[in-house]
């Protein structure tokens, strides 16, 4: 009996449901963080037993068989789980229609299925609403472009035509790229069918809304075989900036000159190449020559770039001659890539080059802290400091006059010029509220402070542990004014100086929030709780956009509990910064630990051990690189939750004697695989720095060969790998780093390190270094 109960308790609320909104429009009910909100991660684990009973199990059925790649089943277990979970029947759809799509692309029988799907959904009335069609739309377009293809493949061009006039219908739906798609299969119709008007047209649509290089040869065709066609084919060809534009479109100067570099490129005869190309620029400079003679040059430079050979040296220095006559803006290009590649010296110049051909120059704050950035990674302190002062006297107020005064107080800093590296830092914190530089220049006017025995030394610790407690820069104030102790709650009989203020900070406080729901939006609220007991946690993610925007900031608190429930952390974290800006009293023990998940905690512990690195470790590297999304994929192609490249991916594979091919990106989506990838390349950077903790970080960030250059450029930092040493003069260099991001990422990693000890195991105590973990190369 107390089994049939269960399998019908879900049931019995959906039914419930239905029947008292039939009578109530809204539902206020409060949340209390606290409240536990079931939520299933199977998916992501090794445990054979499937969650819950009834619908619950049959939900599991469904999405086991999909990740297992057995589509005729997840396909029967879909209509098996309709009648028990009629609420979910667009998600339950939606499954289906995934799996059929990857078992219909082989087999004949699967498009039946997928057809009889299709009339089923569009009978059904669920593409006319929200929240069904939401759910629907993209799947159903996709797999009515599958079919779509098969039919023009195969020559069923009745069905075809039929087709493209069904998807038609939600042409306003459609991105712009589907459209493409559908423009062109409606142009190979036509085509095949030797209506060739129509076959224009539509390929002509087609390549307004995606570029693909078989219309070109399509509408070559055509013009052939109807010459009254003007078709402009030059237009559709994808620039190729290593090839030349010789044109018509050109004059016969403009044709010669670009014929002339492009031979000099072939015969490697690079200065007569740059100084033609240079000529391009001044001649023609609106023409799209001048672009490609400037990429030819980039090119050809920083192919020179870190040649130790002297004969490459004088060809650098003969080149630059010729590029000092190009306009500014080019220069400018120049410049900013040159730095990007590490030429610090050389941006330098090209920089002044620029800032000297034009006075005032658009671009001036831009060129001097691009100057100035490259002298400091350069070691040209001097330099450095003068083009600094020329930002804050002459661009008083601006973005880059703001980092000028950090620069300057952190210059200053590192000469041990500790009253002048306070006065920029005061500077600064005087003139700008909360820049990207503010929370840095409190630290380090703190550090200049102490070394100057300030008697605002104290309170200078204190305004950055309120205002910054969870940065790594306010984690070590907070420790080193209370007796080295990190913990959640403050001990006075530690504490130094006036501290008694900040009492607050981490206080725990329960949290309730009060809702109010419409019956959509309930609706959606009791999907949201089905699917998170079912470990659907995507398709959970999904309705939680079905829900009333949060007002109050303990709204907000509810919801970010809910993301991370459904393991969305991404959006959680970013919820409680915006809470925590809003209202520093909730930044509680209960709310950090929120910001701060655990999740795949077996896969970590075993990679960890396996590679004898802290788990806090990898746990936080992890936070800071993807929030644990699994499928996480960057603007540079990092894959997972380790954010590994290809190419660092076959790197690993082949340190780790890998047996079988990878298949990217998909092998590092896998959860094991890319934790067990990532550990081994972290844990590899921790050795190759000897247990350097932030310099292994900054290479796992910017590449080890990145790091590698730039130590060897900077002998005057005093990083000494082999010294593990958290001390701030040792640390300075970490702000001094020329790539912006991995300044920030490896201050928060080791911020996350931190935190999640002091989840772990409440107090800890921090010793010089505060980052050190045990390492060794792997067994």
């Amino acid at each position: 009996m107390k089994g049939l109960i269960l399998f019908l308790r879900p049931l019995l609320v959906l039914a419930f449901l239905s029947a008292s909104l039939a009578q109530a429009k809204l539902r206020s009910f409060d949340h209390s963080l606290s409240e536990s909100i079931p939520s299933s991660r199977w998916i992501y684990t090794d445990a054979s037993k499937p969650p819950g009973k009834g619908v619950i199990n049959k939900l599991y059925l469904v999405k086991k068989a999909q990740a297992e790649g057995k589509w005729s089943r997840c396909y029967k277990q879909g209509e098996a789980a309709q009648s028990l979970a009629p609420g979910l029947r667009a998600w339950i759809r939606k499954v289906q229609l995934e799996c059929l799509n990857e078992w219909g692309r082989v087999a004949r029988q699967a498009r039946k299925e997928l057809q009889k799907l299709l009339l089923a959904i569009e009978k059904s009335g669920a593409l006319d609403q929200d929240p069904s069609r939401k759910v629907l739309l993209k799947t159903y377009f996709k797999s009515q472009f599958l079919l779509l293809g098969k039919e023009v493949d195969s020559g069923s061009r009745a069905s075809a035509w039929k087709r493209i006039e069904k998807i038609q219908v939600w042409e306003s739906y459609l991105a712009r790229e589907e459209l493409g798609d559908l423009y062109f299969r409606a142009g190979e119709l036509a085509f095949v069918e030797q209506k060739l008007m129509g076959a224009y047209n539509f390929f002509s649509r087609s390549q307004n809304h995606r570029k693909r290089p078989e219309i070109e040869d399509k509408l070559s065709i055509i013009q052939k075989a109807m010459p009254q066609l003007k078709v402009d084919t030059e237009t559709l060809k994808p620039k190729d900036s290593a090839t030349t534009n010789v044109s018509l479109k050109y004059s016969e100067e403009e044709n010669k000159l670009v014929e002339r570099m492009q031979r000099s490129l072939d015969a490697k005869d690079l200065v007569s190449a740059v100084e033609d190309g240079v000529r391009i620029i001044h001649k023609f400079p609106g023409s799209e020559n001048a672009e490609w003679a400037e990429d030819q040059i980039l090119s050809v430079y920083l192919g020179l770039v870190g040649q130790s050979d002297h004969r490459f040296e004088l060809f650098r220095q003969k080149i630059l001659r010729f590029m000092k006559e190009a306009d500014p803006k080019r220069l400018k290009h120049w410049a900013v890539n040159a730095w990007a590649r590490g030429a610090f010296e050389d941006a330098i110049l090209i920089s002044e080059m620029a800032l000297n051909k034009l006075s005032p120059h658009p671009d001036e704050r831009k060129l001097l802290i691009l100057a100035a950035n490259s002298a400091v990674s350069a070691g040209k302190y001097s330099m450095a400091e003068e083009y600094y002062k020329r930002l804050v006297h002459g661009h008083g107020g601006s973005s880059q006059a703001q980092e000028a005064l950090f620069r300057l107080g952190l210059l200053f800093f590192r000469k041990q010029n500790y009253s002048q590296s306070a006065f920029y830092m005061e500077k600064l914190l005087a003139t700008e509220e909360d820049s990207d530089f503010h929370s840095k220049a409190m630290y380090w006017r703190w550090r200049a402070y102490q070394k100057l025995n300030h008697k605002e030394v104290s309170e200078a610790a204190e305004l950055l542990i309120r205002r910054y407690p969870l940065t790594y820069y306010g984690l070590r104030a907070w420790a080193e004014i209370n007796g080295g102790q990190l913990n959640w709650k403050r001990d006075n009989e530690n504490s130094k100086g006036s501290v008694e203020k900040a009492e607050f900070f981490l206080a725990s406080t329960k949290l309730r929030a009060s809702l109010t729901f419409t019956q959509f939006e309930n609706q959606a609220w009791e999907r949201f709780r089905l699917l998170l007991r079912a470990g659907w946690l995507e398709e959970a993610q999904e309705e939680l956009q079905n829900l009333p925007e949060p007002v109050s900031p303990e709204q907000k608190i509810i919801y970010a509990k809910w993301n991370g429930r459904a393991m969305n952390h991404y959006s959680s974290i970013k919820i409680l910064n915006e809470v925590w800006n809003e209202n520093p009293s909730l930044r509680t023990v209960e709310t950090v630990r929120l910001a701060f998940p655990f999740e795949f905690e077996d896969k970590i512990q075993k990679q960890a051990q396996r590679y004898n690195l802290s788990p806090h470790l990898v746990r936080g590297l992890i936070l800071q690189e993807s929030s644990f999304r699994p499928r996480a994929v960057s603007p540079s192609n990092a894959y997972g939750l380790m954010q590994i490249v290809p190419m660092t991916a076959q790197d690993i594979a082949r340190f780790l004697k890998w047996k079988k091919p990878l298949r990217l990106p998909e092998d590092m989506f896998n959860v094991d695989q890319n934790i067990r990838f990532g550990s081994s390349y972290l844990s590899r950077m921790v050795n190759a720095f000897d247990g350097h903790v932030p310099l292994a970080l900054a290479a796992y960030n910017a590449g080890i060969g990145r790091m590698r250059r730039w130590l060897q450029q900077r002998p005057d930092l005093g990083v000494d790998e082999k010294k593990l040493d958290s001390s701030p003069e040792s640390e300075i260099w970490i702000d001094e780093l020329p790539w912006k991001e991995t300044r920030h990422y490896v201050k928060a990693v080791v911020r996350n390190y931190l935190i999640y000890q002091m989840i772990s195991e409440g107090n800890i105590t921090l010793k010089n270094p505060v980052w050190k973990v045990l390492s060794a190369p792997e067994k």
